[in-house]
């Protein structure tokens, strides 16, 4: 049996080699997971100018681990994959599908028979195929020691499993004499079909209908099977900003993202159902959500008009009192300049030692009054007390000299 086209893609990023950047991105051992970051990152530097380096990883638990312990930003994982502290979900991205391909000459009545006496391909250990298969057989109570399970993807197996988005067609090449396996027929579904037994116990599960001949001759009838989200994830230290941008970046770039691997983005709004998400959102991605509801300023636009009107006559009563006090104060000063000057008018006709010394004493108590009342804060120290100390010591030292000379002048006679 020719598995080469359709599996060839799954080892492609085994050669890829890591670069420094801003945006640390860790690959995945299945498909299409590397083939959508090697454009998304691609689009982080075409678009947002990130400086992007893929960093080979394997599955989704040891992805977590490098963002974990600063190995790695962001990584694509299962949306059932274990919650670890300090994981936020970027985005939701596309819907993972469980494919199970079976031989056409093999008889099935259920999955227990599907499996039991088989040769089966569940993907690499630890990946997300493995994973999903491992719950389905002890949900369906499968013998594991009667299957013949494979790990290897060239192996020619009666069962092929694929845990992965939709398809394309020329990736089916060689799986001509293979069909789906539907775990329950459509109609059952809502009443009480065997998948959504498994759902209930697997809540990050979901019922999925494959569409009649999507696969072509690989399906001739509806089917029905599993699928999961898969998520973008990144670090809680990321930046809100950056985590913002990058979800508004991919979501402008959906058709680009949606031609890689025949991806049907998922819609990611804010009617999206969080309780479907494992991860908790990143606070840059509750951001987005939030982008399109009214604003804080929007919502309480009218309080905020009052209050601002408020505000800005309170601050204009205080701004003309504030006027109005250091005007009241500036003239005390005025007062106190006044004195000072008709003092030294005074002076200039004086000739008695005895009169200086009253005229002395006077500024003395003028400067001792307009000091107490700087004190009790009813006069100010700006430039206008300033120039009265100066003007006040330079009358006091003139008076001195004057009384100094006359003194001197006495004794001489």
């Amino acid at each position: 049996m020719r598995y080469i086209v359709f599996i060839t893609i799954i080892s492609g990023l085994a050669s890829c080699t890591s670069r420094s950047g801003d945006v640390r991105i860790v690959s995945s051992s299945e498909e299409p997971q590397n083939e959508l970051l090697g454009v998304i990152g691609q689009t982080l530097e075409d678009q947002l100018g990130y400086s992007t380096s893929i960093i080979v990883g394997n599955d989704s638990y040891s992805n977590i681990d490098s963002i974990l312990n600063d190995r790695a930003d962001i990584a694509i994982v299962e949306n059932f994959a274990p919650y670890m502290p300090g994981v936020n979900t970027i985005m939701p991205l596309y819907e993972q599908i469980l494919h199970v391909f079976y031989n056409k000459d093999i008889k099935v009545s259920s999955f227990k028979s599907l499996c039991e006496g088989r040769s089966m391909y569940i993907g690499e250990k630890g990946s997300a195929t493995y994973i999903l298969m491992n719950k389905l057989f002890t949900s369906f109570e499968v013998d594991t020691s009667l299957v013949n399970i494979s790990y290897e993807i060239f192996e020619q197996v009666d069962v092929f499993c694929a845990f992965t988005h939709i398809i394309r067609n020329e990736d089916l090449q060689g799986m001509e004499d293979f069909m789906l396996f539907s775990f329950d027929r459509v109609d059952h579904i809502g009443k009480g079909s065997i998948i959504e037994g498994i759902c209930l116990k697997n809540p990050y599960l979901s019922p999925f209908v494959i569409p009649n001949q999507l696969y072509n001759e690989n399906n001739s009838t509806p089917v029905l099977t599993l699928s999961s989200m898969a998520l973008l994830v990144g670090k809680e230290t990321l930046p809100r900003d950056m985590v913002y941008d990058i979800i508004k970046t991919l979501r402008s770039s959906r058709l680009q993202l949606g031609r890689e691997g025949t991806l049907a983005m998922m819609d990611f709004n804010d009617s999206y159902n969080l309780h479907r998400i494992n991860f908790p959102l990143h606070e840059g991605a509750m951001d987005y959500l939030d982008r399109h509801q009214p604003s804080f300023l929007e919502r309480y636009a009218e309080v905020i008009s009052v209050l601002v009107s408020i505000i800005i006559a309170f601050g204009s009563a205080i701004f003309t009192f504030n006027g109005w006090n250091k005007q009241r104060k500036k003239n005390r000063v005025d007062m106190f300049y006044a004195k000072i000057l008709d003092i030294k008018t005074l002076s200039e006709n004086t000739t008695s030692v005895i009169d200086l010394m009253q005229l002395i004493g006077k500024i003395q108590d003028i400067q001792k009054e307009a000091f107490e009342m700087l004190m009790r804060e009813k006069l100010i120290a700006d430039e206008s007390f300033r120039i009265f100390v100066e003007l006040s010591k330079d009358t006091l030292h003139s008076l001195e000299s004057k009384m100094e000379h006359l003194q001197a002048d006495m004794v001489a006679i």
